[in-house]
């Protein structure tokens, strides 16, 4: 049977090129040229894929979307949108969209997702109807296609409020935490976010804290008390750097977590907890599970839906935004009216790697703000930051030392791509000159 699809656009080029593109796959095309052309074609068309416009004038893509789900008529829908910001991505993938594709994009890469789409169509008639997300773009910030990826990401988890386990893993700084509040803030707002961090705690203090204990159960048990899993029911218990949990604990956690269900110490009455569980990390946790220091059953429970959080150095474009953005919060709350930053300041600050990721930045730009006493942040504001070194943009390939390159490559995670833009170079350029050194970019890949 032929693939129907809608192409719903204000712009009449675009609905034309779409809609012969997928002509020539053999499928049947219907295009729209507005929100209310689109709900009258989906009821006489049917499509089984609709690729969305999300600015039209009138009633705009999420309009749309939010209409077509009161209706009962909800195919996989794929967005289109030159807006890259969070909220309008978390916004469309909770809505129930299949995926949010930026404008300009490759035709391939809209006919790849098309693809995709169709193969999981039947999901799509099974959505529940979601909330809208509000004031999301405050709290994570990022445009980066790291970050938009993992905006999608949010969108798909909290699209159902069910109970699956969410791990988060990335380096320290990265936002992990935060990343945990937004999820339970868009599936579970009125109940509570209950935190632990399984770091900082003894392992029999740890317990007593998760699982409560009754009168009596140990020395200084003087009156009986609520463990973390009683706090959070119904609601989200974030349990962060979950890697060091010892054996004994996470034995008991792999318990609660397929039998929802538990007895505080020195008590016999079972208890009960719908809360959906959220853990992180920044170990190689895979690693652990492979040196017998983590329970494979265990990672398995908890790995159901899983975050990568890239470091900030990995994440193209946002270190000047989250700049910008931590100097007008931090003018907000210190009461100041406004604060410039200078162009050596700024590439003082481009140029630093963050091994503290996003956490650093914000508290060097908090301290900055702080001491910037004439309305503008200057270089002597700023802690000492080791600098990258600087790449002449004219760099040829017989001028590329083997060391510098290294240390490049490793500063990307091994990435190609971004090792040939900080070089000033085609990424066919820099290939090469690693195939003649005989480097490898795959060791320098850091396991997720």
């Amino acid at each position: 049977m032929r693939a129907k699809i809608l192409v719903v656009d204000d712009c009449k080029e675009t609905r034309e090129i779409i809609g012969e593109l997928f002509s020539r796959q053999n499928a049947k095309v219907a295009v729209a040229e507005d929100g209310m052309e689109c709900l009258k074609k989906v009821e006489e068309f049917s499509p089984d894929v609709i690729i969305l416009d999300l600015m039209m004038p009138g009633m705009d893509g999420l309009e749309v979307m939010e209409e077509m789900k009161a209706m009962g008529k909800m195919p996989t829908i794929i967005v289109l949108s030159a807006r890259q910001g969070m909220e309008s991505t978390v916004k469309a993938m909770k809505l129930g969209a299949f995926d949010y594709i930026t404008k300009p994009f490759e035709l391939s890469h809209l006919r790849d997702t098309v693809r995709k789409a169709l193969r999981i169509n039947y999901l799509k008639k099974k959505q529940d109807k979601f909330e809208d997300i509000e004031s999301l773009g405050d709290t994570f910030v990022g445009n980066s296609p790291q970050i938009r990826e993992i905006y999608k990401q949010i969108g798909i988890i909290t699209r159902t409020d069910n109970s699956s386990s969410v791990l988060i893993t990335g380096e320290s700084g990265t936002g992990k935490e935060l990343v945990a509040r937004i999820i339970h803030e868009n599936s579970r707002p009125d109940k509570p976010f209950v935190v632990i961090d399984c770091n900082l705690i003894p392992e029999n203090l740890l317990e007593s804290e998760l699982f409560g204990y009754e009168k009596g159960a140990f020395t200084g048990a003087d009156s009986p008390r609520a463990g973390k899993f009683e706090m959070a029911h119904n609601g989200t218990i974030f349990l962060d750097e979950i890697g060091d949990m010892t054996p004994y604990l996470q034995q008991k956690l792999l318990r609660v977590l397929q039998n929802r269900e538990f007895e505080r110490i020195g008590g016999r009455k079972t208890l009960h907890t719908n809360a959906r569980f959220i853990f992180a990390t920044n170990k190689d946790i895979r690693k652990l599970v492979d040196e017998k220091r983590f329970r494979e059953d265990l990672f398995y429970r908890i790995n159901v839906f899983h975050i990568h959080l890239p470091p900030l150095r990995e994440r193209d474009g946002d270190t000047k935004l989250l700049i910008h953005h931590f100097i007008k919060q931090f003018t907000t709350r210190f009461g100041l009216k406004r604060i410039l930053l200078s162009p050596e300041a700024e590439r003082m600050l481009l140029e630093y790697d963050y091994p503290g990721n996003v956490r650093e930045l914000e508290h060097i730009i908090e301290r900055a703000v702080g001491l910037a006493k004439e309305g503008i942040i200057l270089p002597e504001h700023l802690p000492d930051m080791p600098q990258k070194p600087r790449i002449n943009r004219k760099t040829t390939l017989q001028k590329v030392d083997k060391k510098l390159l290294i240390q490049i490559l490793k500063r990307h995670n091994g990435n190609i791509t971004h090792s040939a833009r900080e070089l000033g170079m085609y990424r066919q350029s820099l290939q090469r000159i690693i195939k003649r050194y005989n480097i490898d970019p795959q060791r320098f890949r850091k396991a997720s």
